[in-house]
């Protein structure tokens, strides 16, 4: 390990005339460095704690072990402060940042691992915890890799459709300290004249599962805040502001996009002023008919409380073809994705399409792509069969204008 630190140094002298070289050899330096720290540990601190980990022969010294240490390993896998960035694109040797990122993530996994190990026995309640934490690195070595081979040069950055931190079942006074009292509110009192939120279940629902997905939120997040860049700095390029923000959704959900996903799940149709009316005027709807009126319904309460308004919604049964999808006048749109399998949930990207030599694309799942017009519609049709299956395909698309 001693090898490499120097390696790394003799690297970084050489390269200080290189501004490029150097921020390349530190990217994939601290990346190797991370995984073997992750691994076998460096010398001093990491290696003395890593080894007393692993070879403590009681409970009662690991409890100590864990308890003089726990704040600072916990620092080391927590993503919940982690600061963007550069954005992907703008890194040279992106093949090198990739592999490095991915090394540093493996190292963090075998991190969270060996903590999670270490609570098995003294502190169960902690064990889940860090077991989260690490899978979670896991997958932030795994996705952005996969992401890369897959668009390539198209990538402006990653994305992670998980939230960044885990926490059991919460109070809601719990949840209004996690949130912010004010934050809190907004969201839970937030209706329209079809929609309000049911805050009966709403800790079973507030379960912070960091792998259920955030989709809804993080679009919609996403959406609110290149509406608003593109109101308060009109002189900027539709690629500079997508830039600015995609590095935002690299480490996961924001707090309000997790509490317009809570609020998704607790949305609840108005009952009609009179039932009895409804029910002699109003024929049984199809269910196509009731999934995107419902889908439509549920979306404008979540516009409202990012600040954007949806358009009318426009339908396509099955998979768009890559023709339609070309011809969409330039503007942002939402997309909602339902599949024939009814208990399978669905999912949620959007598009920009613009009057720019680019159109952009963002799915929680992988990340933010800018794409050549003459490839748009193939792209977009591409990143939708990726959710189809053999037994379950794509029922319907919904679009909807976002201003």
């Amino acid at each position: 390990m001693q090898y490499l630190q120097s390696l790394y140094s003799g690297f970084y002298q050489v390269s200080e005339t290189d501004n490029v070289f150097s921020s390349v050899c530190s990217d994939v330096f601290s990346g190797v460095q991370a995984a073997v720290q992750g691994v076998i540990g460096l010398p001093g601190r990491v290696s003395e704690l890593y080894q007393k980990v692993i070879l403590a022969s009681s409970p009662a010294g690991m409890t100590e072990l864990i308890a003089a240490n726990e704040q600072w390993l916990f620092e080391q896998i927590n993503p919940r402060n982690e600061v963007p960035g550069l954005p992907f694109i703008d890194k040279q040797y992106k093949n090198f940042t990739v592999l490095s990122e991915s090394a540093k993530r493996v190292g963090l996994y075998a991190l969270g691992m060996i903590l999670s190990y270490s609570n098995k026995e003294i502190a169960k309640e902690t064990l889940e915890l860090y077991q989260n934490l690490s899978i979670y690195q896991r997958y932030r070595a795994v996705y952005p890799f996969q992401t890369w081979c897959l668009f390539g040069e198209e990538v402006v950055d990653f994305s992670s459709n998980v939230l960044p931190a885990f926490t059991e079942n919460l109070s809601v006074e719990e949840l209004e300290e996690l949130y912010g009292r004010e934050n809190w509110l907004k969201w839970m009192n937030l209706s329209t004249d079809k929609m309000y939120i049911d805050k009966q279940n709403v800790q079973d629902v507030a379960r912070r599962d960091m792998f259920e997905g955030r989709c809804f939120g993080i679009s919609f997040d996403f959406i609110a805040l290149y509406l608003e860049k593109k109101k308060t700095h009109p002189e900027l390029s539709t690629f500079d502001i997508v830039k600015q923000l995609a590095p935002i959704f690299r480490k996961g959900a924001s707090d309000r996009a997790e509490l317009a996903q809570i609020c998704s799940l607790l949305s609840e149709r108005k009952p009609p002023e009179s039932s009895e009316e409804s029910s002699w005027t109003t024929p049984e709807p199809s269910y196509e008919e009731w999934i995107v009126s419902l889908i439509k319904d549920m979306g404008d309460l979540l516009a409202k409380g990012f600040g954007f308004t949806l358009g009318r919604s426009l339908l396509c049964s099955g998979k768009p073809k890559s023709e339609s999808l070309e011809s969409l006048d330039p503007g942002v749109y939402s997309l909602m994705i339902r599949f024939e399998d009814t208990s399978r949930h669905g999912h949620a990207i959007f598009v920009i399409k613009t009057e720019e030599e680019k159109e952009y694309i963002f799915d929680p799942n992988y990340g933010t792509l800018a794409v050549d017009k003459e490839n748009f519609g193939t792209r977009l049709e591409e990143i939708l069969s990726l959710y189809e299956k053999p037994s379950d395909q794509i029922s319907i698309v919904i679009f909807n204008r976002c201003s």
